[in-house]
Parts: C-alpha cells; sequence; structure tokens
C-alpha cells in the first residue's frame, strides 16, 4: 500500500510476489492446488519485473524446472554482464 500511494511500482509489484510467495508456502500442506496457483502468480510477477533468481526458485519449487532454468540462466547472463562491465569500468579509470 505504501508503495503504492509513493508511486514505486518496482517494489509494489516486488511486495506484493513476496507476500503470494509467503502465503503460498503457508498453504501448501493445507490446500496444494491453491499454493501452486498463488506461487505461480508470485513467479510470474518476479520475473516480470527482472527478479529472476526469485523467479527461478518458485518455478522450480512448483516443478516447473525448464522455466526455472531459463530465469536462473538469464539471472546468471545478467550477473556476468553486470560483473564484466564493472570490471572494465574499474580498469578505465
Amino acid at each position: 500500500m505504501c508503495f503504492e500511494r509513493a508511486g514505486d511500482s518496482y517494489w509494489e509489484k516486488k511486495s506484493k510476489a513476496a507476500g503470494l510467495r509467503a502465503t503460498a508456502n503457508r498453504l501448501r500442506d493445507l490446500n496444494p492446488e491453491d499454493a501452486n496457483a498463488i506461487l505461480r502468480e508470485a513467479a510470474e510477477i518476479f520475473e516480470g519485473i527482472g527478479m529472476a533468481e526469485s523467479s527461478a526458485q518458485c518455478f522450480s519449487d512448483l516443478g516447473d524446472f525448464e522455466r526455472a532454468g531459463i530465469n536462473f540462466s538469464f539471472g546468471v547472463c545478467v550477473y556476468s554482464f553486470m560483473s564484466f562491465s564493472i570490471k572494465k569500468y574499474q580498469d578505465i579509470i
């Protein structure tokens, strides 16, 4: 709610996805079908805001290893690119 009023859509989505993941974890034993639907929604939100590692973890928990792998690979590529870019920048300075 606070992020929504502040107009910060990234943090609004991030907090919503984190809340959904926590809810799914609580529901897992009581109602696995609903928990999976909620966890999938969280995974898709994480994916949409570029949180590849969190998205991959959610998809992995759902058993969707192909999609988890795609997100994990994307996260590794972004991390590698950023590390390379920072190193190059430091070499220039």
